[in-house]
């Protein structure tokens, strides 16, 4: 089973403050960074996000809100072509 979509407004997290890492490799989630705003809210101790291989065209302003302690973002094997002015502005330990 692949996932498709997260709820907009981390509702899809609410219980899992404490996550440091989440991995989607390989699903369809590309219109959740694209299209939502703050998906991954909620997750203020996330430390690694993996998105490889979605399908991803696009990095939207806000998709990753709330990513305070995001240190490590992987994106290889997507498509991207566009990343909006602003994508990582709330993702101050990116490195």
């Amino acid at each position: 089973m692949q996932i498709s979509d997260v709820v907009p407004g981390g509702a899809a997290f609410s219980g899992t403050p404490e996550l440091e890492q989440l991995f989607l490799d390989g699903n369809e989630v590309s219109h959740t960074v694209e299209n939502a705003r703050s998906p991954f809210a909620g997750l203020p101790r996330l430390r690694v996000l993996s998105l490889r291989r979605n399908r991803i065209k696009s990095v939207w302003s806000g998709a990753l809100a709330g990513l305070v302690g995001l240190e490590e973002l992987r994106m290889e094997g997507n498509v991207i072509s566009t990343l909006e002015k602003g994508a990582f502005d709330g993702c101050p330990m990116l490195r």
